[in-house]
């Protein structure tokens, strides 16, 4: 194996200041996200869907990954949130868990999925750049992040 495309240590550089207040401001939620978590699992947690588009489709790689391989009774489904309105999944209902993330809160199928998400008695949690966006006002919580940068932008390194 080559190591060519690795950094060495002398490549290394610290975390630019918005990517730290980011990574504080995530911190600073732990207590809350907890929280709200047990409060799901209590209610009777019975299935998780991640939705999105775009970048905020893929920003639930590594939360799919924890739930898929540490449950073995909460099944997982991550899908578009276009097909997820227009699929209409039997299982969403009271006990389902619908995580939906948009960088600006804005993109239009995703509230939609959050709107419809609800109306069928799930619980929803966002994840958005903007606390006053439609996203962000659409679920049960918001979680927001203070950083202008998205799912594109390590595409720049």
């Amino acid at each position: 194996m080559t190591t060519d495309l690795l950094p060495s240590i002398s490549d290394l550089q610290p975390l630019p200041t918005g990517d730290r207040a980011a990574l504080n401001r995530a911190i600073e939620q732990r207590d809350a996200i907890e929280t709200f978590a047990a409060g799901v699992v209590s209610r009777g947690l019975r299935n998780v869907f991640l939705l999105g588009s775009g970048g905020g489709y893929l920003t639930h790689e590594g939360l799919q990954y924890l739930l898929e391989t540490r449950s073995t009774t909460v099944p997982t489904f991550v899908i578009s949130a276009n097909e997820f309105i227009f699929r209409s999944p039997a299982a969403l209902g009271p006990g389902s868990l619908v995580v939906l993330a948009s960088h600006t809160g804005t993109t239009p199928e995703v509230v939609e999925a959050a709107t419809y998400a609800k109306a069928k008695g799930a619980t929803v949690a966002t994840t958005t750049r903007y606390p006053d966006s439609p996203l962000a006002q659409a679920g049960d919580v918001a979680w927001t992040y203070e950083h202008d940068w998205d799912a594109g932008d390590p595409k720049q390194f």
